[in-house]
């Protein structure tokens, strides 16, 4: 919550004398009714929500409307800030937002595998390099939510992966588009069978052509003999 996070200092330091519950009481007072409302329904199983210290509370509010996206989505959006959009007109109030931003991103503690993470997806912008990105962006907040740490070598990884399967997809998709006629043995085995019988027949009138031709021959010698 931005407005919880500008003013817990307020609490800690103008209500240092204050007693816990007065601190909870204040700061639940101070939440728009919905709001209040909302988080109360999160709380049945406590007894007295005004009994809860005051940084259980702040933790269990920034649990419940805190912010949902990763901490690379944060880091990657601190580059789309422009006081072009028009949305911060103030000086004071454009400067504020800044030093939120950074503070929510924890750009201060990042570690140098967390940097180079994230210059790796601040340079992923070539005309091609959109579906990776998406891809290995939300590879990394899956991660990220498990409490894993994420490498450049294993960003790498994934990304052959990725570039692996969506050759995979293509090949695939041009398969079917464009299917192969299937070889019909059975027809040529079939034309084989049937020469094969062809060739071994042998047709009624061959034998009595045979028998005519036996007789002439006789016939032919009978007469010389003479």
């Amino acid at each position: 919550m931005r407005w919880l996070t500008r003013h817990e200092p307020i609490f800690e330091e103008d209500g240092s004398e204050l007693s816990e519950r007065e601190k909870t009481r204040l700061l639940l007072g101070s939440l728009e009714e919905t709001t209040f409302h909302r988080f109360v329904d999160s709380q049945r199983d406590v007894e007295d929500i005004y009994d809860v210290t005051f940084k259980e509370t702040v933790a269990a509010l920034t649990k419940i409307f805190g912010a949902q996206r990763s901490l690379m989505v944060q880091r990657q959006a601190c580059f789309h800030i422009s006081r072009s959009s028009g949305n911060w007109e103030d000086p004071l109030e454009y400067t504020n937002h800044i030093g939120q931003v950074v503070a929510g991103a924890k750009l201060a503690t990042m570690t140098a595998d967390e940097w180079s993470v994230f210059l790796f997806f601040r340079g992923l912008d070539a005309p091609g390099d959109a579906a990776a990105k998406i891809y290995l962006m939300q590879f990394t907040e899956m991660a990220e939510r498990k409490g894993e740490t994420i490498t450049l070598s294993q960003i790498h990884d994934e990304w052959m992966r990725f570039v692996q399967i969506k050759q995979q997809t293509k090949i695939v998709a041009t398969s079917k588009q464009n299917p192969q006629t299937p070889v019909e043995v059975w027809k040529l085995e079939a034309s084989k069978t049937k020469r094969r019988e062809n060739s071994k027949f042998t047709p009624k009138w061959g034998s009595s052509v045979l028998h005519r031709l036996k007789i002439h021959r006789l016939m032919v010698l009978s007469i010389n003999n003479r």
